[in-house]
């Protein structure tokens, strides 16, 4: 460990560690933790503009600021993109400083030399992107990027993608009714455990073409497991195919994909915190899941933002629990580089992953997430130096373990 006292660093210290460790963060091979991508297959079809950069997360933002959300759709043409801009400008002033737009700023400086989003640059921006939407791009951005793998849920149904950069992951199965009402038509007499060996029989094929994760949302997990209250409640969806399936049902067959995941000896990625009503997204939720699945890995996506503490704790006390800072850097840079430094007194650094940029649309955008990533790892971890709790080499060591080393051997790459 290291020897330094904090009264032996000058005030531009700090800047020197920094500049050090961004230069070699992007000497780094990276494994890109988590996204959504649609094939380039897909993308190649897609008329792109400004919106595009915008779509990811920071229409959010546009949205809390007072924006109507149903103005906010993909544009067509030149034309529409302008009408759009003319639009959401007022509301782009209020935002464009915010942690989500950085990664778009870093993306536009780039990719196209403009240092924000103006009524005299988006047409440029959006005919730079079209002209470059051709094949090959993703490779052109994912190795300039140095990005060697990509852990991806597509949101579009996409499973194997000719690109083998991409890893597929099993997407949360958003709610059970149809996949029951399916299962009845076709199995009126069928039981639970006919439905489960149903269930197992799809993620066996899942694996076997390929899939390394299922997804879930943390939510699903907080009506306590009850399987007398989850058998009877699929009886009642067999007399009445209409009834939605129950919190108790949800649950139960939740609890027993955890353990097809041991099974099948495939990572259970749950996404925590952010979205929505945040309260039902705590990772709170998970610490009697977690120690009821000793034999299932886990990977806890987002920092579970804003319960970073709890989140850390699950990842402290239970060997099988791993942490993502997928999406994190981007929903608050402050407050994930701030919990960096707390989740390093806290956390064996081998169990904490460093990035995934959880978009759906533009390599460049990938680009300015993990460019966002590096800048916040480095920052914090210039801090860690600073303060004496950290040496430089040691810094650059789980640089490497959390952006490669750590995701390849949580999901055996």
């Amino acid at each position: 460990m290291p020897n330094y006292d904090i009264n032996d660093y000058k005030e531009n210290d700090m800047d020197k560690f920094y500049s050090e460790l961004i230069e070699y963060s992007k000497t780094l091979n990276i494994i890109d933790a988590h996204e959504h991508f649609v094939s380039e297959p897909e993308h190649l079809k897609r008329y792109l503009s400004f919106y595009d950069y915008l779509a990811a997360y920071v229409k959010g933002d546009l949205a809390s600021s007072g924006m109507n959300y149903g103005l906010l759709d993909y544009p067509k043409n030149e034309g529409q993109a302008i009408d759009l801009f003319r639009k959401i400008e007022p509301f782009w002033q209020y935002i464009k400083y915010s942690s989500y737009a950085r990664p778009v700023l870093l993306a536009l400086k780039k990719f196209h030399d403009c240092d924000d989003l103006t009524e005299e640059n988006i047409v440029k921006i959006g005919r730079e992107l079209n002209e470059r939407n051709k094949p090959g791009h993703f490779d052109e951005i994912f190795n300039a990027t140095k990005i060697e793998l990509i852990l991806n849920q597509s949101t579009t149904g996409e499973k194997a993608f000719a690109d083998s950069r991409f890893c597929y992951g099993i997407p949360d199965e958003d709610d059970c009714s149809i996949k029951l009402r399916n299962f009845f038509d076709s199995c009126p007499e069928g039981t639970y455990d006919d439905y489960i060996n149903m269930i197992d029989k799809e993620m066996a094929e899942e694996v076997n073409n390929g899939a390394i994760l299922q997804k879930f949302f943390s939510d699903v997990f907080i009506h306590p497991l009850d399987k007398k209250a989850a058998l009877s409640d699929f009886e009642d969806i067999r007399k009445n195919s209409k009834m939605p399936c129950s919190a108790a049902l949800s649950s139960a067959i939740a609890h027993e994909k955890l353990d097809l995941c041991a099974k099948y000896n495939i990572v259970a990625a749950i996404h925590t915190g952010v979205w929505g009503d945040i309260t039902r997204l705590s990772p709170s939720i998970m610490f009697p899941v977690v120690n009821a699945h000793w034999g299932t890995v886990f990977d806890i996506y987002h920092m579970g933002i804003p319960y970073v503490r709890e989140c850390a704790f699950l990842g402290k006390n239970f060997p099988h629990v791993h942490l993502n800072l997928c999406w994190s850097h981007c929903v608050s840079e402050q407050m994930t580089k701030n919990m960096i430094n707390e989740w390093l007194d806290l956390v064996p650094v081998n169990k904490i992953i460093g990035f995934g940029g959880d978009v759906n649309t533009l390599p460049e955008q990938v680009w300015g997430q993990l460019n966002h990533a590096l800048e916040n790892l480095s920052r914090a971890f210039a801090y860690r130096i600073k303060i004496g709790r950290m040496d430089l080499n040691y810094a650059k060591y789980v640089m490497k373990l959390w952006l490669y080393d750590n995701p390849k051997r949580i999901y055996k790459l």
